[in-house]
């Protein structure tokens, strides 16, 4: 619906995919209770922080997507900025006060794609960046990610059909 609005009013559409960055410390530290607890108030904290034109999902395990209709760059900057100020805000569960952290991924319409799962797809390349970049929490998507992903599915596919042709050696 997001993307059809964006369309018909000629304006852009972020993606956002959001993967918690020490959720399992938490689960192995507190239990699953806590765990729980702290995508409750994670999911509380970024619903309250909404505006119009703004969404946000819990989308499985620690990971959330958001969405976010906008014109101007400074408005989706703003949002993101929203976002981590929420994702790196310490949180109380009981006595066990916490910063999960998080890494961003972005893709926007039309220039990342004109799809829901062209926007889904290239928002986690952009999310799989920022996870690896332990110097950036945010991550936009560039189209070179899809080069970089080929090349590694090209060549995990060269190097199973080498290790069946027993074409390896030490």
């Amino acid at each position: 619906r997001e993307l059809a609005l964006a369309k018909a009013h000629g304006s852009k559409l972020a993606v956002v995919s959001i993967d918690l960055d020490r959720f399992k410390e938490i689960n192995d530290l507190r239990g699953l209770e806590a765990g729980d607890a702290a995508l409750r108030l994670i999911g509380q904290s970024l619903s309250q922080l909404l505006r119009e034109g703004e969404f946000v999902a819990r989308a499985g395990g620690d990971e959330f997507a958001t969405v976010k209709r906008f014109t101007e760059q400074s408005d989706l900057l703003d949002f993101v900025a929203r976002l981590e100020g929420v994702l790196f805000t310490p949180i109380n569960i009981g006595d066990f006060q916490t910063v999960t952290g998080a890494s961003l991924g972005v893709a926007v319409y039309p220039e990342d794609g004109d799809t829901p799962e062209r926007l889904i797809n290239n928002s986690e390349l952009a999310l799989y960046r920022a996870i690896a970049d332990v110097t950036r929490a945010t991550c936009f998507y560039e189209a070179r990610m899809d080069e970089a992903s080929r090349a590694r599915h090209t060549l995990a596919q060269d190097l199973r059909h080498a290790i069946e042709r027993k074409e390896l050696e030490l």
